[in-house]
């Protein structure tokens, strides 16, 4: 969801081409995909998927291209082999089309995934976790606990930080109805953000869930923070 709407905001795609394996998770959130694009009638983008193995060919792809408006691509997988495969043969066209490319957390760390790659094919991705050293909060925590632990947070202090001053605040501020409280907000910690929302099963509330999620945008090497 993050993703779409991220590209429906920054490029306004007349077209969204998802490209997968034949496997059941890539499936399954192909399938969300359209699902949520359907019921989302303000954004409702035109959203075509193939599925394909390691062999995919640069005319599988263009066949669902346009050599004139902006192609969001969104690759769903976490496979490097086929990631690796996709990305070679978007490099080959990237200079007849328009291409931005969507991808799957973890995307920045995978060893096989080409940098070069996601460089030029101007990649986002998203991940719930993410340490901008450039916030003065940021750097005011990794002071102050380098100063009593004598060591550098890890990413679980960020997380337990965030985490227990947000629901913290929430308690101290609305006791026992910090549930109802709790989807108004829009927080922005160290390395989380929150924005809480109920999802429903029929008309009952199945669970609240925390939809914010950090989109990340590779620009020269280097993930920017894109929302």
């Amino acid at each position: 969801e993050a993703t779409m709407i991220h590209a429906y905001e920054n490029y306004r795609p007349e077209k969204v081409l998802i490209i997968h394996r034949d496997d059941r998770n890539e499936e399954e959130i192909t399938k969300h995909v359209k699902k949520w694009n359907q019921a989302e009638s303000k954004i409702n983008l035109s959203i075509s998927s193939f599925s394909s193995d390691f062999n995919i060919s640069e005319n599988d792809i263009k066949d669902y291209l346009d050599p004139v408006t902006t192609n969001v691509i969104y690759v769903p997988s976490l496979d490097e082999v086929f990631i690796s495969s996709v990305m070679r043969e978007l490099n080959k066209i990237k200079k007849d089309y328009n291409i931005i490319l969507y991808g799957m957390p973890g995307w920045e760390s995978q060893p096989n995934i080409r940098f070069d790659y996601m460089d030029e094919l101007n990649t986002y991705m998203t991940n719930n976790y993410f340490e901008n050293s450039s916030n003065l909060s940021y750097q005011l925590f990794v002071d102050s606990y380098k100063f009593k632990y004598k060591s550098v947070p890890s990413n679980f202090a960020f997380k337990g930080y965030d985490i227990t001053k947000v629901f913290g605040e929430l308690l101290f501020n609305n006791g026992k109805q910090f549930l109802s409280a709790v989807q108004n907000e829009k927080i922005i910690g160290l390395s989380s953000d929150f924005h809480f929302k109920k999802r429903f099963d029929g008309d009952n509330i199945e669970l609240i869930e925390n939809k914010a999620v950090h989109v990340l945008h590779l620009e020269d090497y280097e993930l920017i923070k894109s929302n």
